[in-house]
């Protein structure tokens, strides 16, 4: 068993090597999962056919290649032959897989000019520990994708000791030289209460809210700063600056609003919302 410092170098290598077209994971992130891992039990606990009950069997997707971590050679050819059979089932054609610590990797070829992506949902989307709840928005997110033009390829209940009950989807999407333009399934949560049609004027589908502060939505990266001062005048100068130094970043600025702060120093807020 990797130590928690082994592993985070490990994490790091990966994106490394496969930083070109890699998806976000949400806010449970793939790396995460691995500096935290657990031993996998060594039968699955769900008898489902669609449940990921084994830590080395939760995978991401990259521009070329399917990959994920393993403790063992067990694990690697446990890993790689599920992944080769969901990529078959799909008329995705997969190549030779190789490991190198502690990483798989799994080439694939879609044949139509399309790349695969991986959507880890945050499980906060839904009722915890609530499998019709937790199926319902597997559901939700799969017919979003449907609908937007990127074919959904594989879903799975994930079900494993380290992280609340959620679910992984793998689709199908159009590549482009910078990740955050890719049409992909994504969770933005700031921490800051949002105005949602702002996004949905600019074009992003927003599926779910399950907060008011976060939203679950298909299109290009999406992001929000928010801002505090402790006069107007000084807050007006702060807006200027953060959307001329976001814009000069090569990031759209959508809208900015303003609201008033309950705090004894800073009583002048502003939220800006922009694409990445």
């Amino acid at each position: 068993m990797r130590n928690a410092a082994l592993c985070l170098l490990l994490a790091a290598s990966a994106h490394a090597q496969l930083s070109e077209g890699l998806p976000a994971f949400g806010a449970v992130g793939f790396n995460e999962l691995r500096a935290l891992k657990l031993p996998s039990a060594p039968t699955p606990r769900a008898a489902a056919a669609d449940v990921i009950a084994q830590n080395h069997l939760i995978a991401q997707a990259a521009h070329d290649v399917v990959f994920g971590y393993a403790d063992n050679e067990q694990e690697y050819q446990e890993a790689v032959s599920y992944w080769s059979a969901a990529l078959k089932a799909a008329g995705v054609s997969s190549g030779k897989p190789t490991i190198a610590d502690g990483m798989y990797q799994l080439p694939y070829a879609t044949g139509d000019g399309t790349v695969l992506a991986s959507f880890l949902a945050d499980a906060r989307q839904f009722a915890p520990k609530d499998d019709a709840a937790l199926r319902a928005d597997m559901a939700r997110a799969t017919a979003a994708l449907a609908h937007d033009g990127l074919t959904p390829i594989a879903a799975r209940v994930v079900d494993v000791d380290l992280i609340l009950p959620t679910y992984l989807v793998f689709y199908k999407t159009k590549p482009d030289a910078n990740p955050d333009h890719e049409n992909l399934i994504r969770v933005l949560a700031p921490g800051d209460d949002l105005d949602f049609d702002v996004y949905r004027a600019a074009g992003l589908d927003v599926i779910e809210t399950p907060t008011t502060y976060m939203m679950v939505y298909v299109g290009p990266a999406a992001g929000y700063v928010s801002l505090a001062a402790a006069s107007a005048d000084e807050l007006a100068q702060k807006l200027g600056d953060r959307e001329t130094f976001l814009t000069q970043n090569g990031r759209k600025i959508l809208a900015a609003r303003t609201f008033a702060i309950d705090d004894p120093d800073y009583k002048f807020g502003a939220g800006v919302y922009f694409l990445q």
